[in-house]
């Protein structure tokens, strides 16, 4: 049986490795036909405008129209567009983030280049959207945290939420986390620690204040304020509009006519841009938000069962982002990657056609393959090796992360699911996967290596043995040659 077990888990390990070794390759093939294509989505054009002015309000973070702003001063000097710049620096630094984060991994370039060849991360560093630097900046701060490097950690915490305003929030429970499993292992160094951890934590939400206040402006973007009663309206009220429209109150039906809630209807942007604008305008934030929640509490109590199919089946979209890409791509679900697709597939048709649906069907075979290898190993591959508790607590936040992420999106938006928000889920899922070839492939070479020590133990005992047959040989025949 123990044969039979070390003979599976190398057919895990090599199978696993050749999945993804294609999908480095698909992928590496499609960065590079695809370097200098521009991707043309609405935020990009939103992040231009704010690149002249460098004011923005709270859906959109300040650093990415700043680095914008260089790439398009860079591209007067040098003849190379500011997309093209812009997505060399991505991609640098999303591998050298991830890099980072897999110390303690065999092969750490090749799952590096794996999880970096994930379509929804490969095209986000290519295009003009914060997505890709904010969660490679949180990888950082995470990785930074959890080898005790606080104060690193903190800053690229504070770069994260400058690139994506949510994930400040994301990074400061990741980081309070980390910080506390810190402390429990290293009760010696307890108080240096907790000084260390608090003051970085201190210097980051003070910093993070300041430049929110520098360059935040409410309905700067003629945008609705983002509250808790804006995001219920949005998540609840949007996908039922003309299914409860009749149960608003009598104000919100004196500002709209039939025509406007049809073509905010129409449009899930709208309902920020169009529809809580001209309330508050009419009513004032204050009773404006009121009139939020009202809605939302009636298309709750009439869409109930309607309303809570569309958050589970949100939240499960954005936990397995391949999945939900594949499932886009063929026409059974509802959701914005139609639209993400078309970006990647406008330069090169066939190969993203082959590279987008090869990767969404080898990441379901991927997470079974090795789950079920570790599974069946569980008792001999339990404790970490060498380098690979580090790793494994960085993972094992990161999952975390990507739940907290997919509730927020989920909740926050209304119903169309988009895979340029599941940047760090899909970077959380890659990382789990590493981790899980690691503790497998640490097996096959101790195995490996158990079997050569065998193998010369026995090689040994048999040199040994026909030296001891010789010399008995050789006394026999003195003896024979002493008698005569």
């Amino acid at each position: 049986m123990k044969k039979y077990g070390n003979e599976a888990r190398t057919v895990v390990v090599r199978a696993a490795g050749i999945l993804a070794l294609v999908q480095i390759v698909l992928g590496s093939a499609w960065t590079v036909m695809n370097l200098g294509g521009f991707q043309e989505f609405r935020e990009t054009e939103e992040i231009l405008e704010i690149a002249k002015t460098l004011v923005t309000d709270e859906y959109v973070g300040i650093l990415y129209p700043v680095l914008v702003r260089f790439a398009l001063a860079l591209a007067r000097l040098l003849p190379l567009p500011y997309y093209g710049s812009l997505s060399v620096f991505q991609l640098a630094v999303c591998f050298c983030a991830l890099y980072v984060a897999l110390k303690g991994v065999p092969y750490r370039p090749l799952a590096a280049l794996f999880i970096l060849s994930f379509p929804i991360v490969n095209q986000l560093c290519l295009a003009v959207l914060p997505q890709s630097l904010a969660a490679s900046f949180l990888l950082l701060g995470l990785a930074g945290a959890s080898r005790r490097h606080f104060l690193a950690g903190g800053v690229c915490w504070l770069l994260a939420g400058l690139f994506l305003p949510e994930y400040f929030v994301l990074g400061a429970v990741l980081y309070v986390g980390c910080l506390l499993s810190v402390l429990w292992k290293e009760k010696k160094a307890f108080r240096k620690l907790f000084c260390r951890g608090v003051l970085a934590i201190l210097m980051v939400c003070l910093a993070w204040g300041g430049v929110k206040a520098a360059a935040t402006r409410e309905y700067s973007r003629g945008r609705m304020a983002r509250t808790p009663a804006a995001m219920a309206l949005h998540r609840m009220v949007w996908p039922n509009f003309s299914n409860t429209q009749y149960f608003w109150p009598k104000e919100v039906l004196d500002v709209f006519g039939e025509e406007d809630l049809v073509r905010v209807s129409r449009d899930p942007e709208k309902v920020l841009t169009e529809f809580g604008i001209r309330l508050e305008e009419a009513y004032g934030k204050e009773a404006a938000q009121s009139l939020y929640w009202d809605m939302a509490g009636t298309a709750l109590q009439v869409r109930t069962r309607e309303i809570a199919a569309d958050i589970a089946g949100d939240f499960l979209s954005y936990c397995f982002p391949p999945v939900s890409l594949g499932l886009a791509l063929r026409g059974e679900s509802v959701s914005l990657n139609g639209w993400n697709y078309g970006e990647m597939a406008q330069r090169t048709p066939v190969l993203a056609r082959y590279y987008v649906s090869y990767s969404c069907r080898a990441f379901p075979v991927l997470v079974v393959l090795l789950t079920v290898g570790w599974a069946l190993d569980l008792k001999r591959c339990g404790k970490c090796g060498k380098g690979e508790e580090g790793f494994g607590a960085i993972a094992a936040w990161s999952a975390a992360g990507a739940f907290l992420a997919a509730a927020w999106y989920t909740l926050s938006r209304a119903g169309m699911q988009d895979c340029r928000n599941a940047a760090w889920i899909q970077m959380a899922w890659g990382l789990g996967l590493a981790f899980l070839f690691s503790r497998l492939a640490r097996r096959s070479r101790e195995r490996a290596d158990v079997a050569v020590r065998e193998a010369g133990a026995e090689a040994s005992v048999e040199s040994a043995a026909g030296i001891s047959r010789e010399r008995a040989e050789v006394a026999v025949g003195q003896e024979n040659l002493n008698g005569k």
